[in-house]
């Protein structure tokens, strides 16, 4: 027995069980990455990143082209997935099983550096924190940019942090950043960060050789397509700065036929929402830093340079995409879409972080993550209302109003909305959202006196390991977030664009169904559904480009060539396109047998291409020829 104890010790065995357990999770990662990328919907961004990126790479268009398609990002965010489709074939099987491989790439990129930087058991716990996250995995299982995106900046970071990187290592992952820079424009400031944490690290020598290669790739890619590149750079630098960008934006181009009015509530909501989906990932951020800022530093400067890159680096990312979103009306509730660029970066810095924390805690340090453990936690329970409050309000409580009033309690049970809404005068409308809100403090509560007790137990068992409030309340609430990541109460709630039914093999269908009523080199007006991905099925298809984005790119009233040039459109081309196409793709739940007047006749039906939407289906309607 003894000898079987000291075997279990060897640290090459525990090593050996980490790195199990680290594959056992990249395979549960995989498996959930496969079932997401065969049942979520396909949105507006992934059909026009893979239309434009095969268009593109096909050499019909190029990025920033006028009278092209509306390129409202960087180019490789196109590009990539347009040669990865260019390489094995269009469509949505192509994009997604590409999706899968970066989601692995991105998984293996934060466990390597994870375990160089903090251990072989914390890199394992990163790699699950991960696999348990449902709202990230469905986030990296559709060809939009996030995944292509965090796979890059994980990459980048894998190839550069640490004191041991060598030069060669340095280069590419200043590449790799710089490639980012040319990828996500929000992702930009990766790259100047990434410079000056080198520069602190390895000092004059090493930092220009970084910004020479990476500074290239960003040089090479304006360079390619100057000067329409400024037209992106002219949306985000506002015109007293740069007033030249002002000939590359758009003036008196109409309204804007998306202008949604968003309220103060909705974006709290949108807030909460961000930190219900990415919990773990931001209280391992944010509960590591206070601790981080509060305690004596660690005698190991290399990873204090990390830390400080990695808090900096997350802070500037989180602020800037809250702004982006929170801070406008354009696309408020992108708040947990945009976390997922940077969120398994969070938690690296927060395993290096408490991995490099020493010393002993004060009792002010643990009753201020206490407070910021209650303001999470409520906020969780607001945001989650939508997904618990009907079970909430289900529970019965005994008939105490009677009691209260006469001292007698009467036999059964009430649910608990007819009590607050019949003796207190709650309305129901607002108990839908107070009592998951109360419900989150609560359990915020119960969370700190949990950590509490089990602090005093832990001090009573083993004093002399001096383990404080602190540290006990930290892990405490990282084990529950991590627990609770994939049920309904966190990401596990996020299902806004699950379907039942195979997603990819419905497009498959539909795409061939086009692909054989139309002719090769066809004409086509577009109108068959958000996602243009089923346009990629049919051989040499025409288009007219600025429909790829749909009404997100169309404008009321404006100069209809202005427009055009733009990648944008309005009624005037509308009008103009239906006359000229060929075919007219109609997505059901716009479908008229009408819809092609006297100048088109219907000629077929494909399948619904979302099985949960039974109008999602594509009429074809054809010229008529005299």
């Amino acid at each position: 027995m003894a000898q079987i104890q000291a075997f279990a010790k060897r640290k090459d065995v525990q090593t050996v069980a980490a790195l199990l357990l680290a594959l056992a999770g990249a395979i549960y990662y995989l498996v959930q990455a496969y079932h997401y990328a065969h049942t979520q919907v396909s949105v507006l961004d992934e059909g026009a990143y893979l239309l434009k990126g095969f268009f593109f790479v096909s050499g019909d268009y190029r990025p920033f082209q006028e009278y092209g398609f509306y390129t409202n990002h960087m180019p490789l965010s196109f590009l990539i997935p347009g040669f990865v489709q260019a390489l094995v074939g269009p469509g949505l099987l192509t994009g997604r099983y590409f999706a899968i491989l970066l989601g692995l790439s991105l998984l293996l990129a934060i466990w390597l550096t994870t375990k160089r930087l903090a251990g072989v058991w914390w890199a394992t716990a990163v790699v699950w924190a991960f696999s348990l996250n449902p709202a990230l995995i469905k986030a990296y299982s559709v060809a939009t940019s996030q995944g292509l995106g965090a796979a890059m900046l994980a990459g980048a970071l894998a190839f550069t942090l640490g004191e041991s990187r060598s030069r060669k290592s340095i280069i590419v992952g200043s590449v790799l950043a710089g490639a980012l820079f040319i990828t996500r424009i929000n992702l930009a400031p990766v790259f100047p960060l990434l410079l000056l944490y080198i520069l602190w690290e390895h000092g004059r020598k090493t930092a220009g050789i970084a910004l020479l290669s990476g500074g290239l790739v960003i040089l090479i890619g304006h360079a390619l397509y100057w000067p329409g590149i400024l037209q992106l750079w002219a949306t985000y630098i506002p015109n007293k700065l740069i007033p030249y960008l002002s000939n590359y934006r758009l003036q008196g181009g109409g309204n804007p036929s998306w202008a949604p009015t968003v309220s103060l509530s909705s974006r709290f909501l949108s807030l909460t929402h961000g930190f219900r989906y990415h919990l773990t990932a931001l209280c391992s951020w944010i509960l590591a830093s206070i601790l981080w800022i509060t305690q004596p530093r660690t005698k190991t400067p290399h990873k204090h340079r990390i830390i400080v890159f990695l808090f900096v680096l997350i802070s500037v990312l989180l602020i800037a995409h809250a702004w982006a979103s929170l801070g406008n009306d354009y696309c408020v509730f992108c708040f947990q879409w945009y976390l997922t660029f940077f969120t398994p970066v969070a938690l690296v810095m927060g395993a290096v972080a408490l991995s490099a924390l020493q010393g002993t805690t004060k009792r002010w340090q643990g009753w201020l993550l206490a407070a910021v453990i209650i303001l999470v936690s409520t906020g969780i329970g607001y945001g989650a209302h939508q997904s618990i409050s009907a079970w909430l309000l289900r529970l019965t409580i005994p008939r105490i109003g009677t009691f209260f009033r006469t001292g007698e309690l009467l036999a059964g049970y009430v649910p608990l909305w007819e009590f607050l809404q019949n003796r207190v005068g709650i309305p129901y409308e607002v108990s839908t959202w107070l009592m998951p809100t109360i419900f989150g403090a609560l359990t915020g509560l119960l969370v700190i006196l949990l950590a509490w007790g089990l602090c005093r137990l832990l001090r009573a068992k083993r004093p002399q390991a001096g383990i404080g409030f602190a540290y006990s309340l930290v892990y405490l609430v990282l084990i529950i977030a991590f627990l609770l990541s994939p049920t309904e109460l966190l990401s596990g709630g996020f299902r806004d664009n699950d379907c039942s039914g195979d997603v990819i093999a419905a497009y498959e269908s539909a795409g061939a169904y086009l692909a054989e009523v139309i002719p090769p080199d066809s004409l086509v007006y577009w109108n068959g559904g958000l996602s243009a991905a089923p346009l990629l099925y049919i051989p040499d298809v025409r288009i007219f480009p600025p429909q790829a984005n749909d009404g997100y790119s169309y404008r009321r009233g404006g100069d209809g060539q202005l427009l055009y040039k733009f990648g944008l459109w309005n009624d005037e081309l509308n009008a103009q396109w239906r006359q000229e196409a060929d075919f007219l793709l109609i997505e059901g739940r716009y479908y008229r047998p009408d819809w092609g007047g006297d100048h088109f006749e219907e000629i077929g039906v494909t399948q619904p291409v979302m099985p949960c939407k039974p109008d999602s289906e594509i009429h074809i309607f054809r010229k008529i020829t005299p």
